[in-house]
This record gives structure tokens, sequence and C-alpha cells, in this order.
């Protein structure tokens, strides 16, 4: 971990210093998120105390650079900014900071620009017609359709590809990962502690309507799938 002192200049192995040493990332894919940011950001500066001195040249650079959509740019910005809060690092001065914040709400109003522009020109299927086509396509009892039943009932994000399949009373001494919990009365419920959001919304449970109770149930019996084994073994 980087020693701070007046003579710092935060070059990118400091600033991966202060990342990969940090325990109180909520989420691999933030850490990921700043790592990938700092790279780009020190192919342009050598050092963030560069940056400010030359802040002109960097925006310059970095939004001229034709490899980078506006989306990455958003999120090299974005952050830029979450880090020096998050290490309190003052190199930055406040006009430049004040610039760097109006970067950002620039790069989030040509991000929602240009996805409103791909929603006008994208054609997304209802989900009663994707249900009819996957399982005329793939089967009733297929994992595909049994997987856009889920979707269609409970939109997660990926969140069904690591669901343990346990009797419920396991799940209450258990908070650390996902579940299909199936009670004493036969119903079955989706479980999940592990998902990008649960710090703020804690444990998500959810009973699953008869129907796809019924399809979950041909799976388990069609798979051979265990308690205390993958739902989805692959």
């Amino acid at each position: 971990i980087p020693v701070v002192n007046k003579k710092t200049e935060f070059t990118l192995i400091e600033m991966l210093g202060f990342i990969t040493n940090d325990q109180n990332y909520t989420s691999d894919s933030t850490r990921k998120t700043h790592i990938s940011a700092m790279n780009r950001i020190f192919n342009i500066v050598d050092s963030l105390k560069q940056l400010n001195k030359n802040y002109k040249s960097f925006v310059n650079t970095l939004e001229n650079d034709k490899g980078y959509s506006v989306n990455t740019i958003k999120s090299t910005v974005s952050s830029l900014l979450a880090i020096l809060d998050r290490y309190k690092i003052e190199v930055i001065n406040s006009k430049n900071m004040n610039n760097l914040v109006n970067l950002y709400n620039k790069y989030i109003l040509m991000s929602n620009d240009e996805q409103f522009v791909k929603n006008e020109n994208i054609s997304v299927p209802s989900w009663s017609n994707y249900l009819i086509k996957a399982e005329r396509f793939f089967g009733k009892a297929s994992k595909q359709y049994l997987i856009a039943s889920l979707y269609h009932v409970l939109s997660v994000r990926d969140d069904f590809a690591n669901l343990l399949f346990v009797r419920m009373e396991q799940v209450d001494n258990d908070s650390t990962k996902n579940y299909l919990a199936v009670d004493e009365k036969d119903q079955y419920y989706i479980v999940l502690n592990e998902y990008k959001t649960a710090n703020s919304y804690k444990q998500v449970e959810f009973k699953l309507p008869l129907k796809v109770k019924r399809l979950i149930k041909t799976w388990l019996a069609n798979n051979g799938i265990l308690f205390n084994q993958s739902v989805f073994k692959e």
C-alpha cells in the first residue's frame, strides 16, 4: 500500500496499490472497472499530479481517442471521481474537479441519448412470444425454456447460474449463497444472497408460481439433481 506524503505523484503503480490492497470493495467487478479506468488514464498521463497540471490536454486526448466509446469515457471519468473520493486524494484542484464532474454529467447525457436511439431501432419480442418460441424450438423440458420462465417471473442478472438445490431449513443456517429451496409444504423458492446490490437490498426470497414450480420439478427429476447439488450443472 503506497505511503502518501507531499512528494507522492500518484502514479499507476501507486494507484493500483491502493485498489488491489483495498479489502473494502463490495464487488470484484467494481474493482476491475476501477483498474481498467486507471490503465486508460495512465496511457495518457504519468501521474495524477500531471493530469491536474495538464488537465485540458488530458481531456482532449481522452475524448478524441477513436477507440473509446461514450460509455467507456463515462466509466473512466466516473471511476476517477470515485477513486479520488475513496482514498481522499486531493491533488486535483477545485476548478479541475468541477470540470471532471461536468465532464461526467456530459457523458451521462450522451450515453442516455445513444441508448435512446438504440432502443428506437431494436425490435424486442414480448415475453409471451419469446416463451412460445422457446418452448416450440427447445421443448418444454429444456433448460432454455426453464431459464426463460424463471426470468419471466423474477428479473435478476445472471444469479440463476449458481443456484444450489436445498431444503428450506438449510437457508436459515447459511445465508452466503443462492438457492432453489423447497419447504415442507412442497413450495419452491428462489433465495438470493449473492448479487450485485445485496448490500442494499439484503436477502431476496421469491416463491415460484405453480407453472414454474412444475417446470423446476421436471428439470430436477430428468437431470437427477439431488439436494446440495447445483440446479444447473454448467
